[in-house]
């Protein structure tokens, strides 16, 4: 169940079918949540490093940023990753032959202590990989978010049923309710009976399919109209009906670490909301995805010579914006200048003075200073 979408809306729509058709609403939450961490870490771009040198002209390189196979480019390949990793609580990206990145739609697992892990049944639409794969030879990705499940078994049926309750009463409140009463010297027989009922069919039917709608009045029938009773309760139910998926959405969020003012745009500043989502949101996904591309695409020989896979997120500072703190940095001989440029993924400049640290006269005691100008 864990891995079948359809499976899983389906046992959502009959859970709520006798309250209500709603369960869209569950979509709605996961969907605008997902979607936004997706379309986020789909911008970032991976470096390939080798002892602090970019190589950005390797196979590895284009398959990570460019294109993983031959029916998706990166962004939509990360996209699906990061939709099926929440989803499903794990992905499984299968390596080709031709060094393709495919993500697996199903497949089977077994579990062992002391040795690999082995993928069996592997699917991929409509096709089944003949073979199996260790887990070394895979790249696997496990979520292990239990409480979205609790949200997923629990939270969603609950208020797929308040919604529905409530959207039912806003239609009763608005319904078109009216009393058809006769003369009380009118005999009610077949005939007039059968008129009465054309009557209200023709009424019925004036104002279902019509925004202004005109019913003569027979002789001996006086109409009269009960709606209004009831147009107080509206304008509040529909702020009711408006509050439940809000504050659907604000759980969801507040479970994936999202800030709810970036969904809804209800702060104009949100410099600070947009840091703390990619530091305690997104960083734990591209941890994830880096990891294991760094244990999978690398040996262990190779990552300890400077061989690995770093992440630059759209969250990352440049240069330019940080130059005053790049300033200081170098100015108080906390870091050397090759040690700032690694700070921003740029290569390891072969140069003695950019591995040298320097103090600027800002930072030097005014004792120390005299005594080198002395000695000049």
């Amino acid at each position: 169940m864990g891995r079948n979408e359809a499976i899983e809306f389906s046992y959502d729509f009959e859970l709520l079918r006798d309250t209500s058709q709603k369960a869209y609403i569950k979509r709605w939450a996961l969907d605008t949540c997902i979607n936004h961490i997706a379309r986020t870490i789909s911008q970032t771009k991976f470096e390939i490093m080798d002892a602090g040198v970019k190589e950005n002209n390797s196979t590895t390189y284009y398959k990570l940023n460019v294109r993983p196979n031959t029916d998706e480019s990166a962004a939509t390949f990360w996209q699906k990753v990061i939709r099926k990793l929440i989803y499903d609580n794990e992905v499984l990206i299968v390596v080709t032959d031709t060094k393709d990145l495919i993500i697996a739609d199903d497949f089977v697992r077994e579990e062992y202590a002391l040795y690999d892990d082995i993928f069996k049944q592997i699917m991929v639409d409509d096709f089944e990989f003949e073979r199996n794969f260790k887990m070394s030879e895979v790249i696997y990705l496990e979520y292990n978010n239990e409480s979205i499940n609790n949200l997923l078994s629990g939270l969603f049926s609950d208020y797929g049923e308040i919604f529905g309750r409530l959207y039912q009463a806003n239609l009763m409140n608005n319904q078109i309710r009216a009393t058809l009463s006769t003369d009380a010297n009118f005999t009610l027989n077949d005939k007039s009976q059968e008129a009465m009922q054309n009557f209200i069919n023709k009424a019925y039917e004036a104002y279902a399919s019509n925004d202004i709608a005109i019913v003569p009045i027979q002789k001996g029938y006086t109409y009269e109209e009960h709606s209004s009773k009831n147009a107080s309760k509206t304008s509040s139910q529909i702020e009711d009906l408006a509050k439940v998926p809000n504050q659907l959405l604000s759980y969801v969020a507040s479970n994936l670490g999202i800030p709810l003012p970036l969904l809804d745009g209800s702060v104009a500043d949100i410099e600070a909301m947009t840091e703390n989502y990619m530091k305690f949101c997104i960083n734990h996904f591209i941890e994830k995805i880096v990891d294991e591309l760094n244990a999978k695409l690398f040996s262990e020989r190779g990552y300890k010579e400077g061989k690995r896979i770093e992440a630059v997120t759209i969250g990352a500072k440049t240069p330019l914006e940080k130059a005053e703190a790049i300033d200081k940095l170098v100015a108080s001989g906390s870091f050397t200048p090759n040690e700032v440029r690694a700070l921003f993924n740029y290569a390891h400049i072969e140069d003695e003075e950019m591995d040298k640290v320097m103090v600027t006269k800002n930072y030097i005691k005014k004792e120390d200073l005299s005594n080198q100008e002395q000695e000049l």
